[in-house]
C-alpha cells in the first residue's frame, strides 16, 4: 500500500510564503544591513574630506585626453592624505560589492521569473 502525502491547499501557500520570505531576507540582508549603511558612512566621510568641486575644476583644467586623465587620477590619489586614500579604497570596495550583489539579485530574479512563467504556461 502506498501512502501519498498531500498538503492541504491552505498550508502549502503559507509554507511557500515563508520559504520566499526567508529566500528574500537572505538575499537582501547583506545589502540592507551592511553594504548600504557602509556606503552611506563612506559617502559622508568622502564629502567631509574631499572637495569634489575643486577636484572637478582641476580635472577640467589639466586633462586633455584619456592618458592625461589616468595620469591625473594616479597622481591625485598618490599625493592625497592617507585618510582620503582609505575612504576612497573602502568606497570602491563597497561599491563593487553592491554592484556584484545587485547583478546577482537580478540574475536570481530573472531565473525565478522565467521558471515561474514556464510553469504557469502549462
Amino acid at each position: 500500500m502506498e501512502k501519498t502525502l498531500s498538503i492541504s491547499s491552505h498550508v502549502k501557500p503559507r509554507i511557500m510564503r515563508r520559504v520566499y520570505g526567508v529566500w528574500t531576507l537572505r538575499l537582501l540582508a547583506p545589502i540592507v544591513f551592511f553594504e548600504l549603511p557602509a556606503l552611506a558612512i563612506l559617502l559622508n566621510l568622502s564629502f567631509k574630506y574631499i572637495f569634489f568641486h575643486q577636484v572637478f575644476e582641476n580635472i577640467a583644467v589639466s586633462v586633455n585626453g584619456f592618458g592625461s586623465f589616468v595620469n591625473y587620477v594616479y597622481f591625485a590619489f598618490i599625493h592625497a592624505p592617507l585618510h582620503t586614500e582609505i575612504v576612497l579604497v573602502l568606497g570602491a570596495a563597497v561599491t563593487f560589492l553592491l554592484a556584484k550583489d545587485f547583478s546577482r539579485s537580478l540574475r536570481n530574479l530573472g531565473a525565478f521569473m522565467s521558471r515561474r512563467l514556464s510553469i504557469s504556461q502549462f
